[in-house]
């Protein structure tokens, strides 16, 4: 129906700060492994494709992970759920507002 795509990133809790880096890695310090890899690809793509984009783990991470993500499965919880929508609604209607 002639809608542009919208796209909204966010990684997992485990990869949101230096703690699940410490705990998952012995090797913290590699640098051969490139932890903001997944965001710059995301970033790279929908600048190429012109797609705007939502990154949603810097104002989730601000919030705090245990304030967003359910402790036993580190999925969203309902107030993570509602960050995540009151960061989405803005971004939405000033796109389309571009329109």
């Amino acid at each position: 129906m002639h809608a542009r795509f919208f796209l909204a990133a966010l990684r997992g809790p485990q990869s949101m700060g230096e703690v699940a880096e410490r705990e998952l890695w012995a090797e913290a310090g590699d640098p051969r492994f490139d932890y903001q890899r997944p965001e710059r690809w995301i970033r790279e793509w929908a600048k190429h494709a012109e797609v705007p984009l939502v990154e949603l783990g810097p104002p989730l991470a601000k919030i705090g992970r245990r304030e967003v993500f359910w402790k036993h499965d580190q999925h969203l919880n309902p107030r993570g759920h509602a960050a995540v929508a009151d960061l989405l609604y803005p971004a939405l209607v000033e796109e389309a507002q571009r329109q």
